[in-house]
């Protein structure tokens, strides 16, 4: 493979409001962002998508397959407790303490619901991806969306970031911070539940690249989650500069630098304190210098789709 280095650039969570999609919309625009991956299971999802993909025939948009927040598409009543008692999903917190006792088969019926947002207005799934990579960190669900791939032939977002794997380069990202607190959250609210579902969950993580390679699931070589909570013009330079050799995707969260973070803008089962984030995360994405910063590393933007013919 050499040095050669491709970079896809996704905007995660269209579709969950209108100041996040209008965030995307600017960015799509700007000619930056060459993936949009939509939580399908937003009330205002489905309509959201088929506007976007008329008025972007060539952007790909996939699946932000998703079980922490906003309402599922199926009942929530098969769900296995991880809705409330008015049918929304309870956050990661919740589903981690029930990992054991869900049933796979309405799982998988739920995500074939949020996929079908997609199909069932004729928009090709360009890609799948996990909120909170719920899906990366345990196995069956793993498992789960190697067959949705493979049934939609849709390549996946490798569950594996490079703030795990290249921790020397990018051990700062929040990310890996807010992953340790929410560890060490669930080991003070539920210690029992915690302790049964968190030994082994770094190796089954850092596995989850051979389950998915042996399934035949196509997925990028690198997952760059390091701009998330450090939006600013230096370490973007520095996540560019220091790309590994292959095909990376950078995951950005946006929202339109109009937007007054009042709570009444924040969907519901967003975390309103990420808003700040996501602002400045679109004014640094959607600056004129990008195009002339990826070409002086010698990074190729590229899309999903270029994945399907790659051996």
């Amino acid at each position: 493979m050499g040095r050669h280095r491709a970079l896809i650039i996704t905007a995660d969570d269209f579709g969950a409001g209108e100041t996040i999609d209008r965030g995307i919309i600017a960015a799509v625009e700007a000619g930056i962002v060459t993936a949009v991956s939509a939580l399908t299971n937003y009330p205002r999802a489905a309509a959201a998508v088929a506007e976007l993909h008329r008025s972007f025939p060539e952007l790909g948009i996939g699946v932000h397959l998703n079980l922490t927040s906003g309402f599922p598409l199926t009942a929530p009543s098969l769900l296995g407790g991880i809705c409330s008692a008015d049918g929304a999903f309870q956050g990661l917190p919740r589903l981690l303490t029930r990992l054991d006792t869900l049933d796979l088969t309405a799982v998988d019926a739920e995500l074939h619901r949020q996929v079908a947002v997609l199909t069932d207005q004729g928009i090709p799934v360009d890609h799948l991806s996990s909120h909170h990579n719920v899906l990366g960190i345990y196995p069956p669900f793993l498992d789960l969306m190697a067959r949705l791939a493979l049934e939609f032939d849709a390549p996946v977002r490798t569950p594996v970031a490079v703030s795990q794997t290249h921790s020397r380069r990018y051990g700062y990202a929040t990310t890996r911070k807010r992953a340790a607190r929410s560890i060490l959250g669930l080991l003070g609210a539920r210690p029992f539940q915690a302790l049964s579902v968190l030994p082994g969950t770094w190796i089954r993580l850092m596995n989850s690249k051979r389950r998915l390679a042996r399934a035949g699931v196509r997925h990028p070589d690198h997952l760059i989650d390091a701009l998330f909570g450090r939006p600013t013009e230096e370490n973007l330079r520095h996540i560019i500069g220091h790309l590994p050799p292959g095909v990376s995707e950078l995951v950005v969260h946006l929202a339109d630098p109009a937007t007054t973070v009042d709570g009444s803008d924040v969907p519901r089962g967003i975390d309103g304190d990420e808003f700040p984030n996501r602002i400045e995360e679109q004014r640094l994405i959607t600056a004129p210098w990008i195009p002339t910063l990826l070409s002086a590393h010698g990074v190729q933007r590229t899309r999903f789709r270029a994945l399907r013919s790659r051996p």
